[in-house]
């Protein structure tokens, strides 16, 4: 009867190890006011349990609520490994502001105002210069339009899955929305097909030829013909942009 029961003792003892193994550590629960059906749930146990959000306190992530600059700057900043720079600034938000501005992932005006709630073309703004993504006129593509660079950003998330069809530029975005978004920058490769060109560009330095693919469509179509009988091409150099 002892070895029996020394027996089952040892079984559940290596039982308990396996699992303690098994189970990450930083493992945590989920916020109380994120729903089991909820969209964004996933996504903000992902960045819950990387370190990266931690919530509005009283065990809540408010994922209705208004996002606002300095919260994005704070969850940028988490993602990329930047918090070590934001130590020495008593305000941590603004430090994270501060951090993301110098990156070109926040415009000024963004940086000077903290506490303002961001609307959907801002934020996707936002995000495609984290991942440096290039974003092309609409009007550069065939059967394109041309749109304000607002609704250009907005066309290039709807189209990368990053934004509903019917969320508009400047619709407020919100803290599970924004959630869902960074947890897709983390997880997914995103990529943009460049828009045709009217010659023949060889861009070896992988500059964005957005502004130089807009003055190239002015040019009259029967120039571009001579060139492309000439064999005529166009290299990109970083030394004269």
């Amino acid at each position: 009867m002892k070895r029996i029961t020394s027996a089952l003792a040892a079984m559940f003892l290596m039982a308990a190890i396996s699992f303690s193994i098994t189970v990450p550590a930083y493992a945590v629960s989920s916020f109380s006011d994120v729903a089991l059906d909820s969209p964004y749930r996933d996504s903000i146990e992902y960045l819950q349990n990387s370190g990266i959000v931690c919530g509005t306190g009283k065990n809540q992530f408010s994922p209705g609520a208004p996002l606002t600059v300095r919260q994005w700057a704070i969850m940028l900043c988490r993602a990329y490994g930047l918090e070590e720079h934001c130590a020495e600034t008593p305000d941590f938000g603004l430090s994270c502001a501060e951090q993301c501005l110098k990156r070109g992932w926040l415009s000024i005006t963004s940086y000077s105002a903290p506490d303002t709630q961001i609307c959907w073309a801002s934020l996707l703004g936002s995000a495609f210069k984290v991942i440096d993504l290039p974003v092309y006129n609409y009007e550069l593509y065939p059967e394109g339009e041309q749109l304000d660079p607002q609704e250009n950003l907005l066309r290039t998330g709807m189209e990368l899955g990053l934004c509903e069809q019917n969320t508009t530029a400047l619709q407020i975005s919100t803290r599970g929305e924004a959630a869902l978004l960074l947890c897709r920058l983390l997880t997914q490769p995103f990529e943009v097909t460049p828009p045709p060109s009217p010659i023949d560009i060889q861009n070896p330095a992988g500059v964005s030829l957005n502004s130089y693919q807009l003055e190239l469509r002015r040019v009259p179509q029967p120039i571009f013909q001579t060139f492309q009988s000439l064999g005529w091409s166009c290299t990109i150099d970083m030394e004269y942009l």
